[in-house]
């Protein structure tokens, strides 16, 4: 690492205190607008990034996971359920296998 590098690395963390001491609706709104660029240019870290959504909410995971599985947002699905979308990918969430029109030849 050149020393230019981890001088600026080592000042942007000295400011982290200080904005999260001065958080205000304007720094999470820029907060959510870094969190987007950085998940869209980096997915290999969303992981990472999500843990402590996963953690300490009950809600946004679940909505989160019936976003990625196209289910509707109004619809009340328990962690189970969308586990099971998740990992049984061939049944509906009503338990029942999902018919395949085009191999059933229609």
């Amino acid at each position: 690492m050149n020393s230019t590098f981890e001088q600026e690395h080592e000042l942007r963390m000295r400011m982290l205190p200080h904005i999260v001491n001065n958080l205000n609706e304007h720094v999470i709104h820029t907060a959510v607008d870094a969190l987007r660029e950085l998940l869209t240019d980096l997915p290999e870290i969303a992981e990472e990034v999500l843990v402590p959504i996963f953690e300490w909410s009950e809600f946004w995971p679940n909505a989160m996971a019936k976003e990625a599985l196209g289910l509707p947002m109004d619809q009340d699905f328990d962690t189970d359920e969308l586990l099971e979308c998740f990992e049984l990918p061939d049944r509906t969430s009503e338990g029942k296998p999902k018919v395949d029109w085009i191999k059933e030849g229609f």
